[in-house]
């Protein structure tokens, strides 16, 4: 499948190997793939255009495998997710480049598979470390305590199946750990946890979720003719596959509570999205999603899109007011208020995002609209932001500086002085 031409290209010491879902070619977010597939493609082009040697990205495979070049990046469309095979697949796959010593993997829970499958990734990390080449985990989702997920996964909270599973998800955190050169973090906050199991802090860094700032909103009548809504109406977005710990059934009660105490107010609820691609096929998400639906009916002005195609991003962004996270636990960086970020969208979050603000942007703290993830609480914020307009022109020069300091072309910089430091002192030892 690999020509021996793209072999002798690409089999050099310096070269990056990048271990990742990845979304199909010209496109940024696939129909097919998740979150951690557009992260992906976002971080890589700025990198590669910074770094003087190769990247090759190990893709899963959406329809067939393929290999293709993408500039200096070789795309290798080689496993299948949730297949027993898929550690073969990856490691004969490294094994064919045997002088590519720097391995970087995402890692988001299920992004390679479901928990059978997941269960044996650190035992694959183990095998490459003893081939004598670095692994830098890419940690996407730090969680000590599956308690605080409860609805999310389908486990009742505090009971001594979910601690023992709580403990042994900190016994695989630490498995990770001992099977990697470097760990990188998407926030601050997710390293405190990692270091509570371990104490090497040369081992775990930050570096942020990036924000894309080469994309631009549609003008908001624009937008709004494209999906039929009123110029007048007050639009609240919530985008994204729909779940328990994103908050979706929290923000549609919001929403009902807020209609029946200000029933003349002209607004409307989008939950731009569908079911979730990683949890659609289990009972207690189909029935969380069913009971979303049959409420979402009942309520005026409420909509439900399905997955939105990439196309109509700057649509459903653009109609928006505000962006509105109502995540009930914070568990990683996320990618929607990034694309909030990119589209310079006001934004309201929960005080579980609060996490997200790094010590360097605190000081912006007191001009974003905050919110307990409580029913009472988000209708009172979507009230009081209804009657001060002013709060989202403040609200916007953060988000403003936000995505600046978080833009991809900088973090670009970050990996690769990552690799660089790396790569050196192997040379040196």
């Amino acid at each position: 499948m690999i020509s021996n031409k793209l072999l002798n290209i690409y089999n050099h010491s310096k070269t990056v190997m990048v271990v990742s879902n990845f979304p199909p070619r010209s496109q940024t977010h696939g129909d097919k793939v998740g979150g951690v597939a557009s992260f992906t493609r976002n971080k890589i082009k700025p990198w590669s255009r910074i770094r003087r040697d190769r990247m090759i990205v190990l893709a899963d495979i959406i329809d067939t495998p393929e290999v293709f070049e993408d500039e200096n990046i070789l795309i290798i469309r080689c496993w299948n997710r949730n297949r027993p095979q898929l550690y073969y697949q990856i490691f004969s796959t490294i094994l064919k480049f045997t002088q590519v010593n720097t391995i970087l993997w995402e890692f988001e829970f299920s992004l390679y598979g479901d928990t059978g499958i997941m269960s044996v990734f650190p035992a694959l990390l183990g095998l490459v470390s003893a081939c004598h080449k670095k692994n830098i985990i890419v940690m996407h989702q730090v969680l000590l305590d599956l308690g605080t997920l409860s609805g999310h996964i389908g486990l009742p909270k505090n009971t001594l199946k979910t601690k023992l599973m709580s403990n042994l998800l900190k016994t695989y955190y630490r498995l990770m750990m001992l099977t990697s050169h470097k760990i990188v973090v998407l926030e601050n906050s997710l390293k405190k946890r990692l270091l509570q199991l371990n104490s090497q802090h040369q081992k775990v860094i930050t570096i942020p979720h990036g924000v894309d700032c080469n994309i631009t909103s549609l003008p908001k009548h624009i937008a709004r003719q494209k999906i039929n809504v009123c110029t007048k109406e007050y639009v609240i977005l919530l985008f994204g596959y729909l779940t328990w710990y994103k908050g979706a059934d929290l923000i549609l009660k919001s929403f009902e509570k807020l209609h029946e105490e200000c029933p003349g107010t002209n607004m409307r609820l989008i939950l731009a999205g569908g079911q979730s691609l990683t949890q659609k096929h289990k009972s207690h998400y189909r029935k969380y999603y069913r009971q979303l639906e049959t409420h979402a009916r009942k309520i005026k002005n409420v909509q439900i899109t399905g997955h939105v195609k990439e196309k109509d991003f700057a649509t459903y962004f653009g109609a928006a007011d505000i962006v509105v996270l109502p995540y009930r636990a914070f568990m990683s960086s996320s990618g929607i208020l990034s694309l909030a970020l990119s589209y310079k969208k006001p934004i309201a979050l929960s005080t579980c995002l609060k996490k997200w603000i790094g010590p360097e942007h605190q000081v912006l703290e007191k001009d974003l609209t905050f919110f307990d993830p409580q029913v009472n609480t988000l209708c009172a914020c979507l009230q009081n932001l209804l009657h001060q307009p002013t709060r989202l022109k403040k609200n916007i020069k953060v988000v403003e500086k936000l995505r600046k300091a978080r833009s991809y072309e900088q973090l670009a910089h970050s990996y690769e002085d990552l690799i660089r430091s790396i790569q050196n002192q192997t040379i040196i030892n």
